[in-house]
C-alpha cells in the first residue's frame, strides 16, 4: 500500500483522519479484529521500505509500549500492514494542546499544571531508554478531565544511538527543537529542551521563536536568547521566564537534568515566595534562616551538571552595596523605539541608542536631540571618536555609518549573514562586525567606510572588543562557550580562552589589561587577564545577564540584566549592589561614560533609557 489512506487498513476501520504531517497519517479507527476504537497512526511508505528504519521502528516501538502510565497514550499494537507501518494507541476523548492554544494563553496554573504531567510522562519514557524527539503542544492530548496524555512515538528514539535516521536527516518539529539536534545530537535533555518551549507556548500562545521558515527556525534555536513570556503576558512570574530560559539552554549541562526537575523549578516558581524559600517554624530557626538567606540564593538549582551551570531562581541575585559606595537610578529617559545597544562618544559626551528603526541621540545634557531613521534590523552601536563615526550592526547582515558631526547616514556596508557585535580600533582605522550567521568578523576600513576584509575560522561569534588597539581582538563565541583571541595583523586566531555557557557579550578595562565577559546561560561574568589570557576569576550575577560596561577610573563593572544592574569591584570581583531599572526582556544595552561615571542601561519595553549615577565617596 503506497497511496493515501481511504477506508480500510488491514483490519482497521479508518473512521475519521485526525492529522496529517511528514511523519505519516493519525485517523480514528476501529480494529474490526479486538474490537476496539483505537487511534492508528500510518507512517509514510518511503520510510516504511527503509530496512534499517524498520529494524528501529519495531525495536522503539516495542520499548514505548512496555512504558505504562498515566500521562503516556497506550500503545495497544504495531507493525506493518501492506508494507506500511502502523502504531495503534488508546484514543483519548479530549483536544490536543495546539488547539486549546488557538483560543489564547492559559492560566500560569493551568500551564504549569500541564507541563507537570508531561514531564511525569517524559521521565518514565526515559527511563525506559526512550527519547521521544518531537515534544510540542499537538503531541499532548488533554481530557475533560484535565488529565494531559503524552502521544506519538513514531519518532521515538533510544538514547544509546548515534545517527538520527538512515539517510542522517534531522526529524522533529524545528520550532521545538533543541540546539544540538541539528548536529545529530539526541538525548532526554533535548526533550526538556522541548517542554520548555511548549511551557512558554502554553504561556503565551505563541511558539519561541514565531512561525518563521525552517532556516530562520533553526538559527534563532542555535543563537537567539530564550524568549521572555513576561514580555507577552504580564502577568507570568518573573521566575517563571528563569525556567524556561534554564529550559532552553543552548548548552544541554546548563538545563535542568529531567523533565520532572524542570516541571518542580516551574511549581516552585509559581508558589508564594515564602513557600518557595520554605515555611519554618519556631523564632530561633528563623532568625537562623535569615542569616542564611544569601547562601540559600546562591545554592545551585537542582539538575544542574556543569559546574558553571545556571540556577533557577524566583528573583534576581541581588547584594547590600559595601557602605563606601552608592549607586542610584536618577533618571528615566524616553528615546526611540525598543531600544538595544548604546554607546557614549567620549570626545562630545554624546550617547548614540539603537532602536528597532533608528539611532537616538543624547546631547551631553541627557537631552533626546534626534533620531535617525535606519534601515534593516539594527541591534549593536560603537563610537570612533577619532574618525567622527558611528558603526551600527545590523542582523539584517550590514554596518551603518553615521558621521557624528552632522548625524547623517554615510552608507550601510553589506557584511555577510548575520551582523550583531560591533567594535571600533581608532589605532588601526578600522571597525569590526561579528557575523553570526557566517561565523566570521567583517573588516571596514573607517577612512573608506568599505568592507577590506573578512576573518574567518570563529564559532558563533557575538560580542566583540578590540584590545589591544591596533593589533587584538577578543570575540565571544556563543554556542562554544569560548572567547577566541584573534591577532588582527595575520587575521589569525592565536588562543581560544573556554568561559563559561553562553557568552555573548564583552568589554575591556584598558587600564588594567582585562577582559570581562558575560555569559548568559551560566549567568556569570569571566574575568580574562589578558598579559596570560586566562580566566582570573568567574563571578556570579543572577538571571540573565547580557551586556557589560566598565569604569576603569573607579575600578566598577556593570552588568545589564533582566530588571536590574548588577555593580562588580573590579579590585577582588566582588558584588557590591543591584540596581533596579526598567523592564528589558529581550536584551538590555549599556554604557559607561568615563567623563561623569554615569551609566546608562536600555530598557527595550520601556522605549527609555535609565540613567544611574555613582558616588563612591
Amino acid at each position: 500500500m503506497s497511496g493515501p489512506l481511504t477506508d480500510r487498513f488491514g483490519d482497521y476501520r479508518l473512521d475519521r483522519r485526525l492529522g496529517a504531517g511528514a511523519m505519516g497519517e493519525v485517523w480514528l479507527a476501529f480494529d474490526t479484529a479486538n474490537d476496539r476504537a483505537v487511534a492508528l497512526k500510518v507512517l509514510p511508505a518511503t520510510l516504511s521500505r527503509d530496512p534499517v528504519y524498520r529494524t528501529r521502528f519495531d525495536r522503539e516501538a516495542t520499548a514505548a509500549a512496555s512504558v505504562h502510565h498515566p500521562h503516556v497514550v497506550a500503545i495497544l499494537a504495531h507493525g506493518a500492514i501492506e508494507g506500511r507501518l502502523y502504531i495503534a494507541m488508546d484514543p483519548i476523548d479530549g483536544t490536543d494542546l495546539a488547539t486549546r492554544l488557538t483560543q489564547g494563553p492559559l492560566p500560569v496554573a493551568q500551564a504549569v499544571g500541564i507541563v507537570a504531567q508531561i514531564a511525569d510522562a517524559l521521565d518514565a519514557v526515559h527511563d525506559a531508554g526512550l527519547v521521544h524527539r518531537d515534544v510540542k503542544p499537538s503531541n499532548i492530548m488533554i481530557d475533560a478531565d484535565g488529565v494531559a496524555r503524552l502521544i506519538d512515538f513514531g519518532i521515538a528514539w533510544r538514547e544509546d544511538q548515534t545517527s538520527l535516521t538512515a539517510t542522517g536527516a534531522t526529524v522533529g518539529t524545528w520550532a521545538y527543537m533543541a540546539p544540538e539536534r541539528f548536529s545529530g545530537t539526541v538525548s532526554r535533555l533535548s526533550d526538556v529542551y522541548s517542554l520548555a518551549c511548549v511551557l512558554y507556548e502554553c504561556l503565551t500562545a505563541r511558539r519561541p521563536f514565531g512561525d518563521a521558515d525552517p532556516a530562520r527556525q533553526m538559527h534563532a534555536q542555535l543563537t537567539a536568547p530564550p524568549p521572555r513570556a513576561r514580555q507577552v503576558v504580564r502577568t507570568v512570574p518573573r521566575a517563571l521566564d528563569a525556567v524556561i530560559a534554564d529550559g532552553m539552554a543552548k548548552d544541554p549541562s546548563g538545563r535542568p537534568h529531567s523533565a520532572g526537575a524542570l516541571a518542580r523549578a516551574a511549581q516552585d516558581a509559581t508558589r508564594p515566595r515564602a513557600v518557595r524559600t520554605g515555611l519554618l517554624v519556631g523564632a530561633a530557626v528563623l532568625v537562623l534562616v535569615a542569616g542564611l538567606a544569601t547562601a540559600h540564593t546562591l545554592r545551585p538549582a537542582e539538575g544542574s551538571t556543569h559546574p558553571d551551570a545556571a540556577p533557577t531562581r524566583s528573583q534576581p541575585e541581588t547584594t547590600v552595596p559595601k557602605p563606601a559606595a552608592k549607586f542610584a537610578a536618577t533618571a528615566t529617559i524616553p528615546v526611540n523605539s525598543a531600544p538595544r545597544g548604546i554607546a557614549v562618544d567620549s570626545v562630545t559626551g554624546s550617547t548614540y541608542i539603537v532602536g528597532s528603526d533608528s539611532l537616538a541621540v543624547l546631547d551631553a545634557r541627557r537631552t533626546l536631540a534626534r533620531t535617525i531613521p535606519l534601515s534593516g534590523r539594527p541591534r549593536d552601536v560603537t563610537v570612533d571618536a577619532a574618525a567622527g563615526k558611528v558603526f551600527v550592526g545590523d542582523i539584517d547582515g550590514g554596518v551603518h555609518i553615521v558621521d557624528t558631526r552632522t548625524d547623517t547616514v554615510l552608507g550601510t556596508v553589506a557584511t555577510g549573514g548575520y551582523s550583531v557585535g560591533v567594535a571600533a580600533d581608532p589605532v588601526a582605522r578600522r571597525a569590526y562586525v561579528t557575523d553570526l550567521g557566517d561565523d566570521t568578523v567583517g573588516v571596514i576600513d573607517s577612512t573608506t567606510n568599505t568592507l577590506s576584509g573578512t576573518i574567518h575560522g570563529i564559532r558563533s561569534p557575538v560580542g566583540i572588543a578590540a584590545y589591544p588597539s591596533g593589533n587584538t581582538l577578543y570575540v565571544t563565541n556563543q554556542s562554544h562557550r569560548t572567547v577566541s583571541v584573534i591577532d588582527t595583523r595575520t587575521d589569525a586566531i592565536t588562543a581560544t580562552i573556554p568561559v563559561g555557557a553562553e557568552p555573548i557579550a564583552i568589554a575591556v578595562d584598558e587600564s588594567k589589561g582585562v577582559v570581562y565577559v558575560v555569559n548568559y546561560s551560566s549567568e556569570s561574568v569571566s574575568v580574562i587577564d589578558t598579559t596570560t589570557n586566562t580566566v582570573t576569576a568567574t563571578v556570579k550575577v543572577g538571571y540573565a545577564p547580557q551586556a557589560v560596561a566598565v569604569d576603569a577610573a573607579r575600578g566598577l563593572v556593570y552588568v545589564a540584566q533582566y530588571t536590574t544592574v548588577t555593580v562588580i569591584d573590579a579590585f577582588d570581583n566582588t558584588r557590591v549592589a543591584s540596581v533596579p531599572v526598567g523592564t528589558s526582556t529581550s536584551g538590555p544595552g549599556i554604557a559607561v561614560d568615563a567623563s561623569t561615571h554615569e551609566v546608562l542601561v536600555t530598557n527595550e519595553d520601556d522605549d527609555t533609557v535609565t540613567l544611574i549615577s555613582a558616588n563612591p565617596r
